[in-house]
């Protein structure tokens, strides 16, 4: 256990205190009771503007992976870290502003999920989605199809993955993590 949360033995988490060469968007796979967590952006978002996404962010100045992580999901849901599972996805996307290079992160989530709570607004939409359930992606292009392949990657690992203890005390879904 790390930072109050596990960290499954060999999820990659790249040093970023130095800063990176290429943008670098950090993306959450939330997953609960097997299911993983999507919203709708806003359309005045910065990245991915009125696109289904998963939770997404830029890793402040200094600041680790696993804080990244953590900070993520408590801005964009009040929710808490159970542990991160896996690297769930890695690609570059080409922007009118450069490249930019996005790493998506397997993480079971705790606190409450059925009303997600932002610091700011980031969607107008939210639902949970199991792996039978991300043709949701479908029509969204390249995007849309490494997405549903990040999701449903995340969602597999989860459930493959050791069962742990709960960390802390909170909003407990189950006695495990499975």
């Amino acid at each position: 256990m790390r930072d109050g949360f596990w960290i499954e033995p060999g999820v990659p988490l790249p040093d970023l205190r130095q800063g990176t060469t290429r943008p670098l968007l950090v993306g959450v796979v939330a997953i609960s009771a097997g299911r993983a967590f999507l919203q709708r952006r806003l359309g005045d978002h910065p990245a991915f503007p009125g696109a289904l996404d998963v939770i997404t962010g830029f890793p402040h100045p200094g600041e680790s992976m696993v804080g990244a992580i953590a900070r993520l999901v408590a801005e964009e849901t009040g929710w808490q870290i159970r542990r991160v599972v896996s690297c769930a996805g890695f690609t570059t996307w080409r922007t009118p502003a450069g490249e930019l290079v996005e790493t998506e992160y397997a993480v079971e989530v705790a606190g409450s999920l059925r009303q997600p709570k932002s610091d700011w607004p980031v969607r107008d939409y939210f639902t949970w989605a199991g792996c039978d359930e991300l043709d949701v992606f479908a029509g969204l292009g390249d995007r849309g199809a490494y997405l549903r392949s990040v999701a449903d990657r995340a969602l597999r690992d989860v459930a493959n993955a050791p069962d742990r203890p709960i960390p802390f005390p909170g909003d407990p879904l189950h006695n495990s993590y499975r």
